[in-house]
């Protein structure tokens, strides 16, 4: 596994062959640098977790949830971590938050156009299809 720490919190535009085109803090800015770079490339554009182990998180769902979701918290967990550190590419995706996850799961599935069903009241658990 690559040592991302150098790019801790910033975005990346990386080739298809991983090589880093470039970064930024934002996601407009990687892309720049990387088009620069590589004008004829195909970039794919993560972002570097601040905390270590720096894993590299894919533009989509990432993005889309930061629209979203502006005051609570919300982690990364479960099968997406460890896809993710043993270099696969996750098939789904699984967030824990603090409280309120059925009105945050609601929230998300309303805004990007998707499906939505409790899974547990007690759990406050719902899932976005």
């Amino acid at each position: 596994m690559k040592n991302y720490a150098l790019y801790a919190n910033q975005w990346l535009a990386l080739t298809e062959s991983d090589e880093i085109a470039g970064f930024g803090v934002t996601v407009e800015e990687a892309r720049n640098r990387g088009r620069n770079s590589y004008p004829k490339e195909q970039l794919r554009l993560m972002w570097v977790s601040p905390h270590p182990p720096h894993m590299l998180l894919p533009f989509w769902p990432l993005q889309a949830l930061r629209e979203i979701i502006t005051t609570e918290k919300i982690w990364l967990a479960g099968g997406p971590v460890r896809d993710l550190l043993l270099g696969r590419t996750p098939h789904d995706w699984d967030f824990a938050v603090v409280k309120n996850a059925r009105q945050t799961a609601r929230r998300i599935a309303n805004k990007m156009g998707l499906a939505y069903y409790t899974l547990d009241d007690i759990r406050d658990t719902g899932r976005v299809m």
